[in-house]
């Protein structure tokens, strides 16, 4: 009995420590995926808080970039230069997430009355970058900041010196002159191989142009009655032909209407017999009835009209013209010839001037991105493409060698214009007063109400009044 009782104790023995090795065993590997998964916490909390702490460092807020910018340029949207434009910049913000363009569209006319308006109320409210037709206006309010920095010097090397040139004030580059305008002399090719003239051989100075005046001068009938006029001056009112004539002239011939400071020193001694010359010399054209006639008051519309009738061998017109004969009139386009307007000597250089990109602010991120937009928006391809949409003239030497406007033969003749023209010097407000002045006093001196001298001399004396109080 005892020998089973025995039996039965070394059986439970044997179960109770298989028991227990049993539990040991399980115990151990519990315990193992217990500690993984604290180990495994520990990793993801460790990984989960990193990220944040790079997130933070990394991810800043897009800097907003303010821009205003005319209707003419961004408006219609179904016009292909403003849709141009438009898709250039929905491709700067996709390629540009660290900055918020901001476009504000102005109605053409509004843009600069809105900058100074703005300016007088707060100039907090200015935007960042804008489009400024009359330039005068953020110099003389001194509200442009300097933008020397924000032009690389590879774009500066690129842009003609005129763009630069004339929007530098004391040193400082105040704006970046978006396209340009000039006057141009354009000539009938056919009438002038009628006449016996040489096609390719335009006036280059103004006793050349008063001999081929004469020669297209024609009373085809013999009645007494002028068919044929060898030039044509842009309106009746003469207001045209202070800008258009007697101004390019003046600069060609080295003069300067206001001096570093802004003040005015076109009657000046130095001056004062340049512009007499030229205003005696287009008075002489003026009442020398077989050399030229005045056009209506209507000016350049009707000047053009008869240009393309035939009635003008040659015409004093603005660079908009050629765009408009090449577009309208392809047959007269294609006899047209484009030259400088003749100066007292030779067609030297011809007077250029265009709206500008200006900036508002010191802010440096705001100026970084700034200058991305400006070089975004002048190479070569699309800026290129954007003024031949515009019909406008590049102000970049590259842009006149994409295949574009390389083909083009207008663009090659504004390419040599660009290469030899200077700009307008109308940095201060003081430009546009005394341009007023000196066009009132122009117009009764041409009427032979007052002489060229006293011309000059009382339009002096006010500007010097205004500029002393």
């Amino acid at each position: 009995m005892k020998k089973v009782y025995r039996h039965y104790f070394e059986i439970l023995i044997k179960v109770f420590s298989i028991f227990l090795i049993l539990s040991f065993l399980n115990l151990l590997v519990s315990c193992k995926p217990g500690e993984e998964l604290e180990v495994t916490e520990k990793i993801t909390q460790e990984t989960e808080e990193s990220p944040d702490e790079v997130t933070t460092e990394e991810l800043k807020e897009p800097v907003d970039l303010k821009l205003w910018i005319s209707s003419e340029y961004l408006g219609d949207n179904e016009r292909i230069e403003n849709k141009t434009l438009y898709e250039r910049l929905k491709e700067f913000k996709d390629e540009n997430d660290n900055i918020n363009l901001i476009e504000t569209i102005i109605p053409e006319k509004d843009l600069d009355s809105k900058i100074t308006k703005t300016f007088q109320i707060a100039r907090d409210n200015l935007p960042d970058l804008s489009l400024i037709y009359d330039f005068s206006i953020v110099v003389e309010d001194k509200i442009a900041k300097p933008m020397d920095d924000l032009i690389s010097d590879n774009l500066k090397n690129d842009i003609f010196p005129f763009a630069l040139d004339g929007r530098t004030i004391d040193g400082e580059l105040l704006g970046l002159m978006l396209n340009a305008d000039t006057k141009l002399l354009l000539y009938r090719k056919d009438m002038f191989k009628e006449a016996g003239l040489d096609p390719d051989k335009p006036p280059t100075n103004w006793n050349d142009l008063i001999n081929k005046c004469k020669v297209l001068t024609k009373d085809i009938n013999e009645d007494g009655v002028i068919d044929i006029w060898g030039l044509g001056l842009p309106s009746k009112s003469m207001g045209k032909i202070t800008s258009d004539f007697i101004f390019p002239n003046f600069f060609s011939l080295g003069g300067s209407l206001i001096d570093d400071k802004g003040s005015p020193i076109f009657n000046s001694e130095q001056n004062r017999g340049k512009i007499t010359d030229i205003l005696n010399f287009t008075i002489s054209i003026l009442n020398e009835n077989i050399i030229a006639k005045r056009a209506s008051e209507e000016g350049n519309n009707l000047l053009l009209s008869e240009y393309i009738q035939g009635k003008y061998a040659m015409i004093v017109a603005d660079s908009s013209v050629p765009f408009k004969l090449k577009t309208e009139n392809p047959d007269i386009y294609d006899k047209t010839g484009f030259s400088l307007i003749p100066g007292r000597y030779g067609t030297k250089y011809s007077t250029l001037e265009g709206p500008s990109i200006c900036l508002f602010t010191n802010d440096p991120e705001k100026k970084e991105a700034a200058a991305t937009l400006i070089d975004y928006l002048m190479k070569a391809e699309f800026y290129s493409k954007w003024s031949y949409y515009n019909k406008k003239l590049p102000v970049t030497k590259s842009s006149y060698q994409t295949s574009l406007l390389k083909r083009d033969s207008l663009y090659q003749v504004f390419n040599e214009i660009c290469e030899k023209g200077k700009p307008i010097p109308d940095g201060y407000v003081i430009y546009e007063d005394l341009y007023n002045e000196l066009e009132k006093n122009i117009n009764l001196a041409i009427s032979g109400n007052i002489t060229p001298e006293d011309a000059i001399f009382q339009a002096g004396e006010i500007i010097d009044k205004m500029v002393e109080e």
